[in-house]
């Protein structure tokens, strides 16, 4: 990333950022009604029980983000390229299994509290903590119809490998992104 952000900055002054490090019963059931919130027909929820076994899976990184009363409002869930090659690989055949690449598994923020601030912090206590961990490259597949793509590659030079047409049947592209960390 050649834009340096604040790493301690959060924008949201009535937020907090938090890295999950043991799973509470209330923690995943505020991040599952996340999850339920911006479920789409097409882009169907995670269930609770593959909620917690994805954030509880061997070098996971979860970062939330929380308002002044302490409700989790957004998440992020990342995870180890080797941990999910084999879900990812038949669909990306490119996809390749490299640990010291952090794959973006799920992220959502809630619809009221949708911003590109409140992104930009996630993103922020994501990175600062996969650097922490000695990741070098964030890799993601991300959705082309709601601009992501085109604003990780405008403002953190992420590079754009590819685009998969009909990515894991959701009938719409994705870009494949890599930004070094």
């Amino acid at each position: 990333m050649s834009e340096k952000l604040p790493e301690n900055k959060i924008e949201n002054m009535d937020s907090g950022i938090e890295i999950i490090e043991n799973l509470t019963d209330n923690a995943l059931s505020e991040i599952s009604t996340i999850e339920n919130e911006v479920a789409t027909e097409d882009f169907k929820a995670l269930e609770d029980l593959d909620l917690k076994a994805t954030i509880e899976k061997p070098g996971a990184i979860t970062v939330v983000i929380k308002n002044k009363e302490k409700n989790i409002f957004g998440f992020v869930i990342a995870l180890p390229n080797d941990e999910v090659y084999e879900e990812l690989h038949s669909d990306d055949p490119d996809f390749i299994s490299d640990p010291s690449r952090l794959y973006v598994y799920d992220i959502a923020i809630g619809n009221k509290n949708r911003s590109l601030a409140n992104f930009i912090n996630l993103t922020k206590a994501l990175i600062k903590e996969a650097r922490a961990r000695n990741f070098k490259i964030l890799s993601m597949h991300t959705r082309t119809s709601e601009g992501l793509s085109s604003i990780l590659q405008k403002r953190y030079h992420a590079k754009k490998l590819r685009t998969l047409d009909d990515w894991q049947g959701y009938k719409e592209p994705f870009d494949y992104l890599e930004m070094e960390i």
